[in-house]
């Protein structure tokens, strides 16, 4: 009997959380932004052709005119799209059958072909001179994160592995003689801390390919992980967090005269691409195009001609998939709720759920009710650091913050 009442009671719980946060995630998309807005990632550069991935798919713009044209439709996102040198044929990364793999489709329109067969990570560096593409992975070789750089011909998909370790990025010269490469650097993690100075350095490297000499190190005075080298014109280009904050910087090919080229503080530069002297780069939702001759840094201001499917209104199967932490209260009879930086307080019937008002544009994480029930704490990035609020339990718009010394990484909050 005891074990049937547990199950009973558990279900009912389980029915009650999943309600709650249906409710927060509905509330959250009513106040989502407007239809006119779009978010922006991953753009790459052919000529005069911009690609870019939006709504989980690829699209097509024209520099001049900016009106995006999607070129891919299916359900999988797919990313780290690359125009050939020709223009015939359009290289992505997707996870079509489980993992990410490379694909290739005619730019034309038709089915796409897959290329690689890593079963593993895979991020697409660009097109070599002579037709084929420049991929890392982490594919079964030594410890976890341990990168390497492959070249794949799209057309009878042999492979040919770079000899250089930890390779987690890297680009070619005009002339395919010197390769530029990134080893180590948060991208291996996804991790997003910030002027990371640690042993994951992400350090810039240049190997003479086809030689037996070992790699020299670039970036040895330099103090800034580095991501995303692209070579121009006897310099190689990189995002770089020297300043505080992620951008574009360049040294000459030996790993002299280091300059900065963006100074963007609001935002980090993120997924830089470079093509016949201009970068595009991921700006928070937005991509820039930077001109490097004349020093212009422009935003791009692309339309999408889109039924915005992500933005309609639709029931969730597994709401609980979205809950961030859930704190009893009370006498156990109340449940303090965080769903992707939302919060809500669930309780028995006839209690009605109650929205925590938090200031707009922020996230709170790790919410729990005070012992008197009228307020909620939790850890939020409202300041731009993560501090502790208090909040009114009851709805209230009525928002306080408590600590000013977010220089530490906070965790977790518990009541005393």
């Amino acid at each position: 009997m005891l074990k049937k009442a547990t199950i009973k009671k558990t279900a009912i719980t389980k029915t009650i959380l999943a309600f709650a946060i249906g409710s927060v995630l509905s509330a959250q998309a009513l106040a989502s932004a407007p239809l006119s807005d779009s978010y922006f990632r991953s753009p790459s550069l052919q000529q005069n052709q911009l690609l870019f991935t939006s709504e989980g798919n690829i699209w097509q713009a024209d520099l001049e005119q900016l009106r995006g044209q999607r070129l891919t439709t299916h359900p999988t996102e797919e990313i780290q799209a690359r125009l050939s040198p020709d223009g015939e044929w359009l290289a992505f990364v997707a996870s079509y059958e489980q993992t990410p793999e490379l694909y290739v489709k005619p730019a034309s329109g038709g089915v796409a072909k897959r290329v690689t067969f890593e079963n593993s990570r895979v991020r697409l560096q660009g097109w070599t001179q002579d037709g084929k593409l420049l991929y890392a992975t982490d594919h079964v070789a030594g410890p976890a994160n341990f990168w390497l750089l492959k070249t794949v011909d799209p057309l009878n998909l042999t492979t040919s592995t770079l000899p250089v370790a930890d390779a987690i990025e890297g680009t070619l010269d005009s002339r395919g003689e010197w390769l530029y490469f990134v080893q180590h650097g948060l991208q291996a993690t996804g991790d997003n801390a910030r002027t990371y100075r640690g042993g994951a350095l992400g350090e810039l490297w240049r190997y003479q390919v086809g030689s037996e000499k070992e790699a020299e190190l670039l970036s040895a005075e330099h103090q800034g992980s580095i991501r995303h080298p692209m070579y121009w014109q006897g310099r190689v280009y990189f995002v770089s967090d020297d300043s505080g904050n992620p951008n574009i910087w360049s040294m000459q090919s030996d790993g002299s005269d280091v300059q900065q080229h963006t100074a963007h503080q609001d935002w980090q530069v993120r997924q830089a691409y470079l093509n016949q002297g201009r970068i595009v780069y991921q700006l928070g939702a937005d991509i820039h195009l930077l001109d490097l001759s004349s020093g212009e840094d422009r935003l791009l201001e692309i339309s999408l001609q889109s039924d915005r499917p992500h933005q309609r209104e639709r029931w969730l199967d597994q709401p609980l998939n979205y809950l961030n932490s859930a704190h009893y209260a009370g006498f156990g009879d109340q449940v303090v709720l965080t769903a992707r930086g939302q919060v809500a307080i669930a309780s028995k019937s006839p209690a009605r759920l109650v929205e925590v008002a938090t200031p707009a544009h922020s996230r709170v994480r790790e919410a729990i009710l005070s012992h008197d029930g009228k307020w909620v704490y939790a850890i939020s990035d409202q300041s731009g650091e993560l501090e502790i609020w208090r909040y009114a339990a009851d709805g209230r718009d009525e928002a306080r913050q408590l600590t000013k010394d977010g220089s530490d990484f906070r965790w977790q909050l518990a009541g005393s």
